[in-house]
């Protein structure tokens, strides 16, 4: 075997493997989420409480059947007159973007919700250097322990220069651009991987009606911002791929990167990327990848280095290294008060315990890591629920936080009505939007399900960058500090996978339709397709059926419904 054919097989094998493992990951991941959504759901009180509340699997089972039923009977009506559904086209795409924008201005009018918490911390900081005061960079500060924070802060600080200091109004504004961005280029990502124009533009649709999306329109604090540049980056990047175009490929991870600086947390999505590129340099040997992939890692060090360098040269300060990276996995493997693994307070009194000195610090919480993480080696059986739990309380707000984040926020004007109603706990609104956003969950997932199922030959790697971009969210999340709206993001760009999935479901609802008497039963006893989406529903009413331990503190999570009624009615009694 000479070297080329040793090249040849190597790559076939690793280009396989890779394939396998992504599909049978994002597989079982997705499937125990979606199982988890089937019979239980999550809800937070105001204080960002996390409550577990027992769902009828009988009931969302019959919701789906009737949904599909009647989708079907749609598409075969459809299919056997031989029509066929339009695309939508420019102008239609326009005058819904435009009432989309129109819409989302309205809404930011009606609020003029101040920022709170860490929104408010970082335009605290972007006002403070602006007008020279650089204390946040001082021992103690804000920016001090939170370094990752600088980069948001730059940005903030350049818009404040333009629009007026600590404008935060127009901050929110720009975030309605950055959402119809996001949407856009996810649907021209699709259109490339894919080739398909009409799933593309369907899907851009899809993506503006995401509600949980929308409801950060509000939200000032990178993660619209960061998600666009990345959005942006990564089809760039998937350009280069497809094109060989280097620019293409430069452009693209420097926005990658530069969503990193926006948001700590899109370091994942530049890990992703650099997969990608990697796979692209071993399996088709391309020169111009093994490129990328050298100024990638050479920019991301650049990057960091201008963020520190500006930091130090309008403060005076140099860039601490804050609280260190392992005090976040130390209080993501940690119960708390709101849930298990979310915010509890660990990181800041941990770093203040220790006068603010990150070596010290670090070394008082490698040893609590390692005296947690024995903890849970040694008790399986909590470890697999404290999992569990902390999964539930992540995946399964069918919101994601998009109420909550909006629901203690001060305002500049006097709500409307039919705003509180919404937004605040206790009103019969927004106890069914929340149940709706819940029910929505069960289509997301299953939609993804068929994807992975009924696209399984046919689809390749560079296809599955969603699925790798939520295989990455999944894990670190599950050791990260916990937080519905970290997930967020994950959840939308598994959209494109839902639409893709009910695509593949109708048209072989559609073929199989063609057939005639016992061939027709034929045919759907032996698809492998069909029989994989019975399984799933098998594995379901089973679960359904069971009253086992181990199911019931993984998959049944319940047991708070009498002390979120007891909420509700008191937040009710609150509004009135």
């Amino acid at each position: 075997m000479n070297s080329k054919e040793y090249l040849d097989t190597v790559g076939n094998i690793i280009q396989k493997v890779s394939k396998i493992s992504i599909t049978v990951l994002t597989f079982i991941f997705a499937t125990f989420i979606f199982c988890q959504s089937m019979f239980g759901r999550v809800v937070l009180n105001d204080r960002e409480h996390i409550y577990f509340l027992e769902e009828s699997a009988w009931k969302n089972i019959g919701m789906i059947v009737f949904i599909l039923f009647i989708g079907a009977i749609v598409k075969i009506g459809i299919h056997k007159k031989q029509k066929v559904i339009p695309m939508p086209s420019d102008r239609f795409l326009k005058i819904v973007t435009w009432v989309y924008v129109i819409c989302l201005a309205i809404f930011l009018i009606m609020m003029q919700a101040e920022p709170r918490a860490d929104q408010k911390f970082v335009l605290e900081c972007a006002t403070k250097l602006l007008s020279g005061d650089y204390s946040p960079w001082n021992i103690g500060g804000y920016c001090y322990q939170y370094p990752h924070q600088n980069g948001l802060v730059l940005f903030l600080t350049f818009l404040f220069s333009i629009f007026g200091n600590g404008n935060w109004l127009i901050v929110q504004f720009l975030n309605i651009p950055a959402l119809c961005a996001i949407a856009y280029f996810t649907s021209k990502m699709v259109e490339l991987l894919f080739e398909d124009k009409k799933l593309s533009r369907y899907l851009y649709l899809v993506l503006l009606a995401f509600f949980p999306m929308n409801c950060y329109v509000t939200f000032v604090y990178g993660t619209l911002f960061g998600l666009c540049v990345s959005m942006i980056g990564i089809y760039l990047v998937m350009r280069f791929i497809k094109q060989s175009h280097i620019i293409y490929g430069f452009i693209g991870i420097s926005l990658v990167v530069l969503g990193h600086g926006f948001k700590s947390n899109y370091l994942i999505f530049f890990v992703g990327t650099m997969l990608i590129i990697l796979y692209d340099m071993i399996v088709r040997r391309k020169r111009l990848s093994a490129l990328l992939l050298c100024y990638g890692v050479l920019f991301y060090m650049v990057f960091g280095m201008l963020i520190s360098s500006a930091i130090h040269h309008y403060t005076g300060f140099s860039a601490n290294q804050g609280i260190p990276t392992k005090s976040w996995i130390t209080m993501g493997l940690q119960e708390g008060k709101r849930g298990p693994g979310w915010y509890n307070g660990y990181v800041v009194k941990v770093f203040r315990h220790n006068h603010y000195d990150t070596e010290k610090t670090e070394e008082v919480v490698e040893q609590q890591l390692s005296d947690r993480m024995q903890e849970l080696l040694e008790d399986k059986s909590y470890a697999i629920a404290f999992f569990a739990k902390k999964t539930a309380s992540q995946w399964n707000d069918g919101t994601f936080e998009g109420l909550w984040i909006n629901e203690r926020r001060k305002s500049v004007v006097e709500w409307q009505p039919h705003l509180k109603m919404l937004i605040n706990d206790g009103s019969i609104t927004n106890q069914k939007l929340i149940q709706m956003s819940h029910d929505w969950l069960h289509f997301l997932w299953l939609g993804v399900l068929f994807f992975l199922i009924l696209d399984r030959k046919k689809v390749d790697v560079y296809q599955l960058i969603f699925a790798i971009l939520f295989l990455g969210g999944f894990i670190f999340h599950l050791f990260w500090e916990a937080k519905g709206q970290y997930t967020l993001v994950y959840a939308y760009l598994l959209i494109p996978y839902m639409v893709r999935g009910y695509q593949l479901f109708f048209q072989t609802i559609s073929r199989l339709a063609d057939k005639k008497d016992k061939k027709w039963y034929q045919c759907i006893v032996q698809n492998s397709s069909v029989q994989l989406l019975c399984a799933i529903f098998a594995t379901v009413i089973f679960i359904a059926s069971t009253n086992l331990t181990w199911i019931d503190r993984t998959l049944k999570l319940s047991g708070d419904e009498a002390t979120y009624q007891s909420y509700i009615e008191q937040k009710w009694q609150e509004i009135q």
